[in-house]
């Protein structure tokens, strides 16, 4: 990717970040969530098509955005609470790098869940990502149920995954 086409791309999840707390959570119509598979910063592969039966959050953060620490602990929360949720932080700045992803889980207490890199975009771009600290929850099935644009807290995660068991 040219230094160009990653700073479009930097300044599109940037540019935002102000209004984060001003936006809002929106059931989405049960079409397929986009498919995707990642290396994880642990070096294993990350796929929500092998999590089928499990409800997928796919939280979408940098290594430098200090306001992330919030919806990152909310996700290692909802993943404590409930171990059937499969959980995925997903680094989206083209240049971070693993060693900062693992700085960045350091201050996240208890963060046993995935965490990996979108170095092109390629995630955030197919679930139409435009800011830090967006979420999406995929249904069991694999259907896309939630996109949340603004920082997920436990509640709204867990009222989230409630509305995905039941059907």
């Amino acid at each position: 990717m040219s230094r160009l086409a990653a700073a479009l791309l930097a300044g599109l999840l940037v540019l935002p970040l102000a209004a984060c707390g001003a936006a809002s959570s929106s059931s989405v119509a049960a079409a397929s969530a986009p498919t995707f598979t990642v290396s994880t910063v642990d070096g294993s592969a990350f796929s929500p098509a092998d999590q089928r039966g499990r409800p997928v959050v796919v939280y979408f953060y940098a290594s430098w955005c200090g306001t992330c620490v919030g919806g990152a602990t909310a996700l290692a929360r909802l993943h404590a609470a409930h171990p059937e949720v499969s959980a995925l932080a997903l680094d989206v700045d083209p240049s971070d790098t693993p060693a900062m992803v693992a700085q960045f889980r350091r201050l996240v207490p208890d963060a046993i869940y995935t965490f990996a890199l979108d170095p092109g975009g390629r995630v955030a771009q197919s679930y139409g990502v435009k800011a830090l600290e967006e979420s999406v929850v995929i249904g069991p099935t694999g259907a896309l149920a939630f996109h949340n644009t603004a920082s997920p807290t436990l509640r709204l995660l867990e009222e989230q995954i409630q509305q995905v068991a039941r059907g």
